[in-house]
């Protein structure tokens, strides 16, 4: 990429959850996103030791392997009173 560049888009995990494989359409956003990560480039996919754990996500959006340990989904809780804005 140029440093002029205007094109910066990048494919976020809402991207890849909506171009999940028709098989994962039961699984919500949360399960999603604990059990898949991208995976860098598409040869870490084709070359991944467990070629079943690799999802090939629609709308040529790349792939993801199934994370060999789940995660924790967290999230930030505020406090109004605290945090205003």
């Amino acid at each position: 990429m140029d440093d002029d560049d205007d094109n910066v888009f990048t494919t976020s995990i809402i991207d890849r959850y909506a171009a999940r494989p028709s098989q994962l359409h039961s699984m919500c956003l949360a399960q999603f996103t604990i059990n898949y990560s991208p995976c860098k480039t598409s040869s870490d996919a084709d070359h991944s030791k467990e070629k079943e754990t690799t999802i090939h996500l629609e709308k040529n959006l790349g792939s993801m392997k199934k994370n060999s340990k789940q995660s924790c989904l967290r999230y930030h809780h505020y406090s109004v009173l605290k945090e205003p804005e």
